[in-house]
């Protein structure tokens, strides 16, 4: 844990079950105060369920997240829940934007959920996840990248994040409407995808080997890579 990461209250594990099927919730509440500049990193363990290998199921998880009064500005709030599932010895994680409110469903006879947020001057934070045995009716789930700019090279590469099957290039700023964005696998297993004028995007499929992303287009161009997981 390095010095800007604060464990907050309990460490320990927030709940723990023995058995499946059991459905119940957690809440942690985050106090970043008057942080100002990059803001401050919190973590926190929000939830952990064990149940029996025999009764792995679907289990839906719903996160929320809720503030003290007053509007949280654009940016000064950013948190994952950094979810681990699956049976026996065998484990998956993916990173999941909380939003405000996200549901996805995991088949899994054990579960934990932790907290990564960092906040600049937003006060105290709830964040809140419960669980159900069983599917539910609805599940999304995304992982959304820092705003990147385009270095004058015209192109900048990152990885995917897991479990992603969609990619949306949401432009940031004008220099961002470029041309069309197209998707090309080539070896090396990056994917190219130009920047492009509208915000409303169907999105693209992300072909199976693909690890890596390249973003290209004008130079100074702001993109906020937006992905939707399949869980």
């Amino acid at each position: 844990m390095g010095s800007q990461d604060y464990c907050v209250g309990d460490c320990r594990p927030s709940i723990m079950a023995t058995r499946s099927p059991v459905n119940y919730g957690q809440k942690a509440v985050l106090d970043f105060g008057n942080v100002g500049g990059l803001g401050q990193l919190l973590k926190a363990s929000l939830i952990q369920a064990r149940g029996e290998d025999c009764g792995t199921e679907m289990v839906t998880v719903t996160l929320g997240v809720e503030w003290q009064d007053g509007e949280i500005f654009a940016g000064a709030l950013k948190a994952l829940a950094i979810v681990r599932w699956g049976t026996g010895n065998a484990d998956c994680s993916a990173e999941i934007d909380f939003k405000e409110g996200t549901q996805f469903a995991v088949p899994a006879s054990f579960l934990e959920i932790g907290i990564r947020a960092v906040g600049i001057s937003v006060g105290q934070v709830t964040f809140a996840a419960n669980i159900s045995w069983g599917s539910g009716s609805r599940t999304y789930a995304t992982r959304t990248v820092d705003r990147i700019v385009i270095p004058p090279a015209g192109n900048l590469r990152f990885r995917i994040p897991r479990f992603s099957c969609r990619f949306f290039p949401l432009p940031a700023n004008a220099a961002g409407a470029a041309t069309t964005w197209t998707l090309e696998a080539v070896p090396g297993e990056i994917w190219y995808a130009g920047t492009t004028a509208t915000a409303n995007l169907v999105g693209a499929e992300i072909p199976g080997p693909v690890k890596f992303c390249n973003i290209t287009g004008a130079a100074g161009a702001e993109v906020t890579p937006l992905f939707l997981l399949s869980l």
